[in-house]
């Protein structure tokens, strides 16, 4: 951690001691944890996976991993038919925000859009197609799962590339949070092998693209910044029921198309997870991507290490009181290097970051390109961890976790953009003399951290109720104040971006922004 980060971790007083409190419990408590191994479930456990029946998996379906945060709870799945598995995700929410914007507005949540509103997140209808081929073990497999609701709004609005090219993609798949089909290769001493091909989650980040499916509502920041989904093919190899091997050939990072050619002149980006589990007390989740997903930078490439460990150091499942206790550890460093396209005219090096042959930004020639990177003169680079810890109480009927992160983004190049003037801001995130604002470009200096209690009441497997306290900081001015981020005429003529940016269409309104956010939220969560 780089001391920069560290510095104002501990300015902060109450998340260092939140992440003390949680690195203790998950060292200390190791030690009288229940030696003895949960009965094995019906489920395989994969991140970010939706609910596929055992018979069909294969691999690590020896234990019970439905604890591990990002994976289904369920054990049982009445709806399983020979040849179709369907499934069903209904969530929805109420937040409150403090600020008590004007417009309702929440910003830099994947879970959470408005304030003060009941909110349909998410409604998911699909499931999967498994049909044998001969008597070896082979079958073709395929998956569908929809994404109505604010899910629809949401994803695809993180993703520039459908702006390139003749095509837009959007209106064909912004209704859809998974659609692959794929072969499933039976391979004698092995529990075989996965081809497919499509549109998947991704397993970056350890939070699940599903929030039934995760520990808490709000993701932390490591969560948030990197991706939910990706576009291409994902072979899964698995030697045994405790590992496997996952290779990606895709479009991008969160990405439908791509902007520019394939990482090393490849014709597409490159990444892989593997997935480690040596007992049912522990996951070890381990992702790697190299991208270029700058636009109009073919030579500028992105890369991201995201490391996950999952333990469960305490199981009692006959127990009253406490049945069982877990922790999870995500740590994330990456960064872009190379010549990045920032357009003739524009300026970079702004803000608190002092980088720049002037010390305070310049504007960039005629050819529009700027060199980033450890070689380069303006940072871009992100560095992150996220630390939770969940237990659960009365046989599982209740559970409660706390946790929180904290991200230093250089650069803010992943960064969710504050929903101002579509997905840019424009001005607003471009002007270098806005110091007090946040601003995606090269230079920048952006750290923020966060810090979540949520209390989840599960009578069944198949239904959660959540209420969470969230507080999130910036060093930026980054979320919405009072006075929202939408004029009266949302960002038409009566729009302006402050006395010291340049004016929007002449207007006045200037967007509230400010450093930190505090939410209550709940939700109601159907999973079958």
């Amino acid at each position: 951690m780089k001391p920069k980060m560290l510095k104002k971790i501990i300015a902060g007083g109450m998340p260092l001691f939140l992440f003390l409190a949680v690195a203790w419990t998950g060292l200390a408590g190791k030690a009288w944890a229940d030696p003895a191994a949960t009965p094995a479930a019906t489920m395989a456990a994969t991140p970010a996976a939706a609910a596929t029946p055992a018979a069909l998996q294969g691999f690590m379906n020896q234990a019970d991993y439905t604890w591990v945060n990002g994976n289904t709870r369920e054990h049982d799945f009445p709806l399983d038919g020979k040849f179709f598995s369907p499934e069903l995700l209904f969530d929805t929410n109420y937040s409150y925000n403090f600020a008590n914007p004007i417009d309702h507005v929440v910003d830099g949540s994947t879970c959470v859009e408005h304030s003060g509103q009941v909110d349909v997140e998410h409604i998911g209808v699909g499931g999967d197609f498994h049909i044998p081929v001969g008597d070896g073990g082979d079958y073709v497999r395929a998956r569908l799962m929809t994404e109505f609701g604010n899910y629809a709004e949401q994803i695809p609005r993180d993703d520039e590339t459908p702006a390139r090219g003749a095509w837009n993609v959007i209106p064909g798949v912004q209704y859809l949070t998974e659609a692959y089909g794929g072969y499933h290769i039976a391979i004698p001493g092995t529990d075989g092998m996965n081809i497919d091909m499509g549109q998947f989650p991704s397993y970056v980040g350890l939070f699940s693209f599903y929030d039934s499916e995760n520990w808490c509502y709000q993701a932390s920041y490591v969560s948030s910044n990197t991706p939910w989904f990706f576009t291409g093919m994902r072979i899964q190899f698995f030697p045994n029921d405790s590992l496997k091997i996952e290779p990606w050939i895709i479009n991008g990072w969160q990405t439908y198309g791509m902007f520019n050619n394939g990482v090393y002149g490849l014709p597409m980006d490159l990444g892989m997870e593997i997935r480690w589990a040596p007992n049912p007390d522990m996951v070890f989740i381990f992702n790697q991507y190299a991208g270029t997903d700058n636009p109009d930078s073919p030579n500028c490439v992105k890369y991201h290490t995201d490391d996950s460990a999952v333990i469960k150091y305490m199981d009692n499942p006959k127990s009253d009181g406490i049945s069982k206790m877990a922790f999870s550890l995500t740590c994330d460093a990456g960064m872009q290097t190379g010549p990045m396209y920032l357009g003739a005219g524009n300026y970079v090096g702004a803000g608190d970051s002092g980088l720049g042959p002037t010390g305070t930004g310049y504007q960039v020639g005629p050819s529009g390109f700027v060199t980033v990177g450890p070689d380069g003169q303006f940072g871009e680079s992100f560095l992150g961890a996220m630390l939770y810890d969940r237990t659960w109480f009365a046989h599982d009927t209740w559970a409660f976790t706390f946790g929180g992160g904290v991200m230093e983004n250089q650069g803010g190049y992943l960064a969710l953009l504050p929903p101002i003037n579509g997905d840019t801001g424009a001005n607003y995130f471009s002007d270098p003399t806005a110091n007090e604002a946040f601003g995606e470009y090269p230079g920048e200096a952006w750290t923020a951290w966060d810090c979540d209690f949520g209390l989840q009441y599960m009578p069944d497997q198949y239904f959660t109720i959540d209420l969470e306290y969230t507080h999130r900081a910036s060093s930026l001015n980054y979320f919405v104040g009072p006075g929202g981020v939408t004029s009266s005429d949302g960002w038409g003529p009566g729009a302006a971006t402050g006395s010291n940016q340049t004016a929007k269409n002449g207007g006045t309104f200037v967007p509230n922004l400010v450093t930190f956010e505090d939410l209550i939220m709940s939700a109601i969560m159907v999973h079958i």
